[in-house]
């Protein structure tokens, strides 16, 4: 039994921007309440936020989700606009991708 999950989602440019800063809205609240919790207070110096999104895999998601999104728009904006300039087309959805994987690493240690 499989436990990836892949969610496809169509977006205009508009509805993209807005989602992205949901994203990141949400992703700061979580990882600032989780920041200064006693349970991380002698983590070590850069270990803090890899060590939070291992506790806590709504918050990498949020962050992948995020770093997919960012990722998707700069390559997505430049391939749209050359289309367009080309076609003389106006502006379509965008398709946001999101893959969520079992973690092969048996430390824990992803990428988050």
């Amino acid at each position: 039994m499989s436990t990836d999950v892949s969610i496809q989602i169509q977006l205009k440019p508009a509805q993209s921007e807005a989602y992205l800063r949901w994203l990141t809205s949400q992703y700061e609240q979580l990882m600032a309440a989780c920041w200064y919790d006693d349970r991380y207070r002698f983590t070590p110096q850069g270990e803090r936020g890899p060590k939070i999104l291992r506790d806590h895999p709504h918050i990498a998601g949020l962050s992948r989700s995020r770093k997919y999104l960012m990722h998707n728009k700069g390559v997505d904006s430049a391939v749209r606009a050359a289309f367009n300039r080309r076609n003389h087309l106006s502006q379509r959805g965008t398709t946001v991708k999101c893959w969520i994987f079992q973690n092969p690493d048996p430390t824990g240690r992803g990428n988050a």
